[in-house]
């Protein structure tokens, strides 16, 4: 979706700064900026991608 221009990195980062994270979802690996540094997902972990998948993904993109 973001190698399409979809889904825009400045919009997809203020979401996952702002997102609401359970204490349980917290105690590991977030899913870190998109557009941070120019570094993108090759920098996530898989625990970051889980995390963002469910249920982060389908909250933000209920709008899309």
């Amino acid at each position: 979706m973001l190698e399409l221009d979809l889904l825009d990195k400045t919009y997809l980062d203020e979401q996952i700064k702002n997102f609401p994270w359970t204490t349980e979802v917290k105690a590991g690996r977030l899913p870190v900026a998109v557009g941070r540094d120019n570094k993108g997902l090759g920098f996530w972990k898989a625990e970051g991608f889980q995390k963002f998948a469910y249920p982060m993904l389908e909250c933000i993109l209920e709008e899309k």
